[in-house]
């Protein structure tokens, strides 16, 4: 039986490195939404590998295939893209929306590359333009970069060394430093930005 709630639907996205924990720290927020709203929070991951976009990421992540950086940073708008109605008809109907990664890792990790024909800065950022925007976003922060590589499964993707995931971090930080400044300037629509340092990360509490 789903229980009546006042309260406004939210959106929030988690962040961060590979392999610091966004995926359980997202499952464990979702469950706690649904439990204080009284309905089941829809929980999304990108890239979401389920579609036919999201199979030619997966094959790209696995390093099975290259692809152009624009043409690849637009195959992941794309992707979010496929998911951006069903994320507006579960807040529509009350349904909180919890996504492990969006639209900032794909600025993040694209300007991060070090490639010749690399997209700008501004050029990302323009390219998620329009996409639902979340109220809060949850940026999970490593003790130390290094110790990453002791996660399990760490280096089984293309970006998952640790001078690559330094640069993610550094363009995080270039990323909610943007995002504060516009809502210091009066833009409420641009979400708050929260970091969490993964040894203290109990996001459903």
């Amino acid at each position: 039986m789903t229980v009546m709630n006042s309260r406004k639907a939210v959106f929030i996205v988690l962040e961060g490195t590979d392999r610091v924990g966004k995926s359980t720290q997202a499952k464990l927020l979702a469950d706690a939404l649904s439990a204080i709203y009284g309905n089941e929070t829809y929980l999304i991951r990108f890239p979401d590998r389920t579609t036919t976009i999201g199979e030619s990421l997966s094959n790209y992540l696995s390093g099975k295939v290259e692809i152009n950086p624009h043409a690849v940073h637009l195959l992941f708008t794309a992707n979010r893209w496929e998911r951006a109605a069903d994320i507006e008809q579960a807040l529509a109907t009350g349904r909180c929306v919890v996504a492990d990664r969006y639209s900032y890792s794909g600025i993040v990790y694209t300007a991060s590359k070090v490639h010749t024909h690399t997209p700008s800065w501004d050029w990302c950022l323009r390219s998620e333009e329009e996409l639902p925007q979340p109220d809060i976003v949850l940026c999970l922060l490593p003790d130390h970069i290094d110790d990453l590589e002791s996660r399990g499964g760490f280096g089984e993707e293309r970006f998952e060394n640790a001078l690559f995931q330094t640069r993610v971090l550094n363009n995080y930080r270039r990323l909610a430093e943007e995002l504060k400044s516009k809502r210091a300037n009066g833009n409420k629509e641009t979400p708050l930005w929260r970091w969490i340092n993964v040894k203290d990360a109990n996001i459903s509490e």
